[in-house]
């Protein structure tokens, strides 16, 4: 071999080598932990815990003001918004044909008035007779029965006249009390009928200054519930206000929906400048607890799993960790604070930097805000630095290549000046008007807004369940209304998994096959149907109630099943309505971790939902307002908002 060519490939090798190395390093040297993960520093502070709903504004007094006579509306003396005081006509109606029965049993009692004179006449005359023994004692007592049905036959004929008279005066309609009418729902010339369910023509509110809110919380919450607990609330038409009320009453009678079980909470409250409008949506929060200098842990450090890297170290940690919390005084024997009774406290894990690598520590959990969890029990003190996630983008993890290759991929949705119009009696209205909005793969997208602000028809848009009146829509790099319909539910099927408020499990299928369901439409075979059902039911944790019916479960198991459901076709996006709507706020918080999870693992995920703490769990905001949006924060982090 000549030396030239030796010495270049002596020198190829060594660059070879020069790179592997580089590669090496790259791949498999340890970041430091800053790098690696996001840390917070443990504080100590005040803790309030709320229990949160929704409910709706009402008058203390909402009288339904009917009418007890029929007839035709022949005049109206008020109308919507009027104020009106107790006694005061609101309507006439036509009286024609009661006016004329009341003169008829007026006459009747004329005539049988004139009866009875001569009743009382004839008995006289029989008396002096009888007492010169011209006639017998039965004439006497026939003239004196004469003379008392006479009696009772007027008195019956004052009787008709007085309610003929009564029902006259009903043909005009007055306001039981003073107030404000809210609704009117009768017009002129029209005709209501009295029977035996009185028609509603008015409806007035005896005073706006003072107001309730009609809620209803979940059998878990209702026990931390009291009368006197103060109450927050917000409403749609003043979003950047917060108002004051106070538990009022708790009902006793239970509502059960789709083996949900709900108590009817009323909240009173003061409304002096009458900016509370009836039938207004008030999301409430109630204040059930409340510690001062309290350890606080982000809840964003309790949902935290490392990655596989470090699982065998971590392992080994939390043997240690166990062994250490069965030794006296460990953080499960005594080492929570005096006077806390058991029950009062949850175990939890956080994980903390230990020689360069994550190290799993045991605590015992108090009350939470779903931002920040009170630590009762354990090794972790105020000034320790706990992990809350991992910070994207860095080199050498497998995992984390993956995701990036999952981020450059096209968006999973792109709409560019989407518009949605409805027909309606009043003419056309512009539910939506002209929406841009790129989401993209991986991303975790909380969709807000007041109601009527677009966010449902846009999510229908979305679920490819409606039409756009203009714009473009594509899914996937799909544009969507270039597909006919047989094409556009194939995409939809395997590309969307849905998740409702509702929950919407066929209640005679069991939950493997209520899992299964979206398979169905995919043409697979019944045993590989279940099987995945199956599977979806253990990534859920619901794995031993595959038979059960799911009138069987909770409400909280029942969206899991749901978010199994919609996991099942694999899909790329998951559109999800309210998902926490109907489940209390300890199982919302469940629920909404198992999205975070399941967005960890690169799952596209668009929510719908009125609750700010919710919507804290996703990476990014959007607000609608009128058709339009109004705001896209791409950094309310959860675990931002509660720094």
């Amino acid at each position: 071999m000549k030396p030239t060519l030796k010495k270049t490939l002596i020198a190829l090798i060594a660059l070879a080598f020069v790179g592997g190395g580089i590669f090496w390093y790259r791949s498999n040297v340890a970041l430091a932990p800053e790098q690696r993960y996001k840390l917070q520093t443990l504080e100590k502070g005040d803790l309030t815990q709320m229990v949160s709903a929704n409910g709706t504004l009402n008058p203390v007094v909402l009288v339904n003001v009917g009418t007890q006579v029929s007839g035709t509306v022949n005049k109206l003396y008020v109308d919507f918004n009027d104020k009106v005081e107790a006694g005061q006509p609101l309507l006439e109606l036509d009286s024609s044909l009661l006016a004329a029965q009341s003169r008829q049993t007026s006459a009747n009692v004329i005539n049988v008035n004139a009866s009875l004179e001569l009743a009382r006449a004839n008995e006289s005359r029989m008396k002096s007779l009888f007492e010169q023994e011209y006639v017998s004692r039965q004439e006497l007592d026939q003239a004196v029965q004469a003379r008392k049905s006479a009696e009772a036959q007027l008195a019956q004929a004052r009787a008709a006249a007085d309610k003929d008279r009564v029902n006259l005066a009903y043909t005009t309609v007055r306001s039981p009390v003073s107030g404000i009418v809210v609704n009117r729902v009768v017009d002129l010339g029209q005709t209501v009928a009295a029977s035996l369910q009185t028609p509603t023509l008015f409806q007035i509110a005896q005073d706006l200054s003072e107001m309730r809110i009609d809620t209803s919380f979940a059998e878990a919450d209702i026990g931390r519930i009291k009368a006197g607990q103060k109450v927050r609330f917000t409403v749609d038409a003043f979003p950047s206000r917060t108002f004051e009320g106070e538990v009022q009453q708790i009902r006793l009678n239970a509502t059960t929906l789709q083996n949900v079980v709900t108590y009817n909470v009323r909240v009173s409250l003061s409304n002096p400048e009458q900016i509370l409008l009836p039938g207004m949506t008030a999301y409430v929060n109630i204040a059930v607890d409340h510690r001062q200098d309290a350890l606080l842990v982000p809840n964003a450090a309790l949902r935290f799993k490392p990655s596989d890297a470090d699982a065998d170290a971590i392992d080994k940690d939390k043997t240690e960790t166990a062994a250490s919390e069965s030794r006296p005084g460990g953080p499960g024997n005594g080492g929570g604070k005096p006077g806390r009774k058991k029950g009062d406290t949850a175990n939890g894990m956080v994980y903390v930097i230990s020689d360069g690598a994550p190290k799993a520590i045991s605590v015992q959990l108090g009350i939470t805000d779903n931002r920040n969890t009170e630590v009762v029990g354990g090794a972790l003190k105020a000034g320790d630095r706990v992990i809350t996630g991992e910070i994207s983008g860095n080199s050498g993890q497998a995992k984390q290549h993956r995701h990036e290759d999952v981020l450059m991929a096209d968006a999973v949705v792109r709409v560019s000046g989407l518009g949605k119009t409805y027909a309606t009696a009043a003419g056309l209205f512009p539910a939506l008007k002209g929406v841009d909005l790129v989401i993209d793969s991986g991303e975790f997208v909380a969709i807000m807004g007041p109601s009527g602000s677009g966010k449902s028809t846009f999510m229908n848009l979305l679920g490819c369940l409606d039409t756009p009146s203009s714009g473009s829509y594509h899914l996937v790099g799909r544009n969507v209304a270039q597909l006919d319909s047989d094409e556009l539910s194939a995409l939809r099927n395997r590309t969307i998994g849905f998740v409702f408020q509702g929950f919407n499990l066929l209640p005679r299928m069991n939950l493997e096959d209520n899992v299964a369901l979206p398979l169905v439409y995919s043409g697979v075979e019944r045993e590989v149907r279940r099987e995945k059902g199956r599977q979806m039911l253990a990534r859920v944790g619901l794995e031993s109630y595959a038979k059960s019916l799911p009138s069987r479960i909770s409400g909280g198991q029942q969206q899991r099943v749901a978010i199994a459901r919609a996991l099942v076709n694999s899909p790329q996006l998951i559109l999800a309505d309210e998902p926490t709507g109907n489940l209390d706020s300890h199982t919302g918080e469940e629920i909404m971790s198992l999205f975070e999870a399941l967005n960890q693992e690169g799952i596209t995920i668009v929510l719908v939902t009125h609750e700010s703490d919710i919507a804290a769990h996703a990476k990014r905001q959007v607000r609608f307002l009128d058709g339009h949006i109004v705001s896209d924060l791409a950094t309310s982090r959860r675990e931002e908002l509660a720094c």
